[in-house]
């Protein structure tokens, strides 16, 4: 008897010490996974700045071709207040079909309204998503016209 009580003495602090062990380890896990969602959180908010700031249009598309992220250009572009988030790009802009396609990796196109830009589509090498980036080049093709002019 005496036996089995010195291994129950035993076995009790012992795993007790072993729960505080995994309560350590737990807590340091969720310390560490505190950290990282916070710097994930940093790493889009500059990310977010650096894309509403762009002039370009910018479209994130997932691998249906659907808006996934749409900057303040974008919006501004397509003549809407807010993104068109989860709706077909080539619905939106049917003129980017053969560039969505992949038929070609960059295009000057005219929009609706007579906007024209050169448009520029590149596959996303992590996921199978991509993105798309509008230039405006109107205020281009007026100076070049311009030049020709002061030329001749």
């Amino acid at each position: 008897m005496g036996a089995e009580g010195a291994e129950g003495e035993g076995a009790e602090p012992h795993g007790g010490d072993e729960l505080d062990f995994l309560m350590g380890s737990f807590e340091s896990m969720a310390d560490e996974l505190r950290r990282a969602l916070k710097s994930l959180a940093k790493a889009r908010d500059r990310f977010e700045v650096v894309v509403e700031g762009m002039d370009q249009a910018v479209f994130r598309l997932n691998g249906k071709k659907q808006v996934k992220l749409a900057n303040h250009a974008a919006c501004e572009l397509l003549g809407l207040e807010e993104p068109p988030l989860g709706e077909k790009v080539t619905k939106l802009l049917p003129e980017l079909a053969p560039l969505i396609d992949g038929e070609v990796e960059s295009d000057e196109l005219e929009l609706p309204g007579g906007r024209l830009v050169l448009a520029q589509h590149s596959r996303m090498r992590v996921s199978r998503g991509s993105v798309l980036v509008l230039y405006n080049i109107g205020h281009l093709r007026r100076l070049e016209r311009v030049r020709k002019d002061f030329v001749a």
